[in-house]
């Protein structure tokens, strides 16, 4: 019976930790997976990071994303991977133990501000030619189309 009780403990600490049933319920439309853990960090972007070592290796990190991001393109429900930056992205999967938060990066000249993958929105690049077609359209003429009537 004690394990029923541990059990329902954590249940309800899980659902008070997402923000009570009503903020679990918005996570699981969202399609996100209510964990609870400690808070690592925050990026520049507003995205949350997460840990807690009770779970599996590959799943006791995690992001919240930002629900209203700077960005227009990328909206409460339309969140991806690629929104993370390199330096936090290093601390999620498993390639160094300290997140950014703790021991930043050392900027380098050759170091871009982060961009998210546009791909499949309506911000994405898109390619243009400098050649000329090498096939040209038929497009038929008014004399054309009255000879074979007549």
């Amino acid at each position: 019976m004690a394990e029923g009780k541990t059990l329902v403990h954590k249940f309800w600490n899980v659902i008070r930790f997402n923000g009570g049933p009503w903020g679990t319920f918005l996570k699981y439309c969202r399609g996100i997976e209510p964990k609870m853990g400690t808070l690592v960090g925050e990026d520049q972007f507003g995205n949350k990071y997460f840990e807690n070592n009770k779970y599996y290796m590959s799943r006791n990190r995690w992001v919240e994303y930002n629900e209203k991001p700077k960005d227009p393109a990328f909206g409460y429900f339309h969140f991806d991977a690629s929104q993370i930056p390199p330096d936090w992205h290093r601390w999620m999967h498993h390639m160094t133990d300290t997140p950014p938060s703790q021991k930043p990066l050392p900027k380098q000249k050759f170091y871009m501000e982060h961009q998210p993958n546009y791909s499949g929105l309506n911000r994405a690049y898109t390619p243009f030619t400098t050649t000329p077609k090498k096939i040209q359209e038929w497009e038929p003429t008014n004399s054309s189309t009255q000879a074979k009537n007549h």
